[in-house]
């Protein structure tokens, strides 16, 4: 019974908190990496509420580029109804060394499961400071938490 219980609380936990870690290979080439490959979005105000969590690529859709100056930006378009956790993103990187994260401002909300905490629910950039690059390329990997608001 006790269980049953544990794996019916870690389902509804999974519902209401988005959460992701992907890898993503990052061109120096000012080139874009998607993390779902190819996605479309379309943006602007949703007047129909949904009855269940989008996927986390489709909520929290993110991508990343390395540009010429050893700077590799990581973007999301999160979408309405939904906010990134600011103490739940981190990154870490191979064939490079992170020298500097800058986070934008966060809001503050008084969130269900985790109280007062720092959030993002609008199209979030992040700029990440490497050094060391000795490829042309760096494999960056990523993890965010996010939750829904709907339901």
């Amino acid at each position: 019974m006790k269980r049953f219980w544990l794996i019916s609380f870690l389902i509804i936990l999974n519902i209401f908190s988005q959460s992701s870690a992907e890898k993503q290979s990052v061109a120096n080439d000012l080139g874009s990496v998607n993390s779902s490959g190819i996605s479309t979005l379309t943006l602007g105000k949703d007047t129909q509420k949904t009855s269940h969590p989008l996927p986390v690529d489709q909520a929290f859709n993110l991508s990343a580029f390395l540009s010429d100056n050893n700077i590799l930006t990581v973007r999301w378009l999160v979408q309405p109804e939904y906010y990134l956790y600011k103490d739940k993103i981190s990154f870490s990187v191979d064939e490079a060394s992170i020298e500097n994260i800058k986070f934008p401002d966060a809001t503050i909300k008084n969130d269900e499961f985790f109280g007062e905490v720092s959030v993002y629910n609008n199209p979030l950039e992040i700029q990440i400071e490497l050094n060391n690059i000795e490829k042309d390329y760096v494999l960056a990997t990523i993890k965010h938490q996010g939750c829904w608001e709907g339901g």
